[in-house]
């Protein structure tokens, strides 16, 4: 289990995956938000930023892992 809070499996895991599923998403709003009421608006820009968020918690504390690894390796 500790394996998984490696910082380069968080990296592949996770933060990888939604990166790319952001970029298909925002292609796919770019072809239908003419079609979307406001409050789906909302909902869009509400989801992609938690998304955005949660990804940028989990690289923060990947980067911040990788650096106490180091650390810990030169000690």
């Amino acid at each position: 289990m500790k394996n998984l809070l490696h910082p380069r499996w968080l990296f592949l895991i996770n933060t990888l995956p939604v990166a790319i599923f952001l970029i298909l998403s925002s292609f796919e709003f770019i072809v239908v938000r003419t079609e979307l009421e406001q409050k789906d608006l909302l909902v869009w820009g509400i989801f992609a930023g938690i998304l955005v968020i949660a990804s940028a918690i989990i690289f923060f504390y990947a980067t911040k892992a990788r650096k106490i690894e180091k650390n810990r390796t030169i000690r």
